[in-house]
């Protein structure tokens, strides 16, 4: 291989880099790019109206309030995101919803996440937090890259299909924290890979 290419580029980062698919490292008056792509693998995102009612939801789902009642917990719009995402220089984010005790908030959360994968494409992969058979059928579940974050604390409980999944998993020993319980221990998540192993 070839050293890297170097040029001046005066524009602003921010200019430079929104929709760039390459990471730069700069050196003074001159930019190399890094062909590596930077992925995030484990981000989440809300749709609007959910944020406006979180503290409604915080009652009405127990999970969700040990996890996102304090207003000073953060909850990420596509928007937010991709703005983050910018700043940072990242690439491509995995979004994964929250896993609703109510199957229309797992099915407005699905929407909200395909919509924001269709209006920043390559860059918003979207699980959604649905079962396999909740999904969507059609064209809309084919846009479907994986589901999560699923919050079972039975593996037996956990729908495989072709698609990737995403599970929280916690120890059961060490210190406490909000939304630590409500999902696999190791042990369980050795249960569930033990019995999909050909999937892994």
């Amino acid at each position: 291989m070839g050293r890297p290419a170097l040029h001046i580029d005066r524009r602003r980062p921010h200019q430079r880099f929104a929709h760039s698919r390459h990471r730069a490292i700069e050196t003074p008056r001159l930019v190399r790019y890094d062909s590596r792509m930077i992925v995030d693998i484990h981000t989440h995102l809300f749709p609007p109206r959910l944020i406006e009612e979180r503290a409604r939801l915080a009652v009405d789902d127990a999970m969700f309030g040990e996890m996102y009642g304090d207003p000073r917990a953060k909850m990420a719009t596509s928007e937010d995101l991709i703005a983050s995402m910018d700043r940072a220089g990242v690439d491509v984010s995995v979004a994964a919803g929250f896993w609703w005790q109510d199957a229309a908030l797992r099915a407005e959360h699905a929407a909200y996440l395909l919509d924001a994968a269709a209006r920043y494409p390559g860059r918003i992969v979207p699980f959604v937090p649905q079962s396999p058979r909740e999904a969507a059928p059609g064209a809309a579940g084919a846009a479907i890259a994986g589901h999560g974050e699923v919050r079972v604390t039975d593996p037996a409980a956990i729908e495989v299909s072709g698609a990737p999944i995403l599970v929280h998993c916690s120890e059961e020993v060490g210190h406490t924290y909000g939304g630590k319980a409500g999902g696999l221990t190791p042990g369980g998540l050795w249960t569930l890979l033990a019995k999909h192993v050909t999937r892994v």
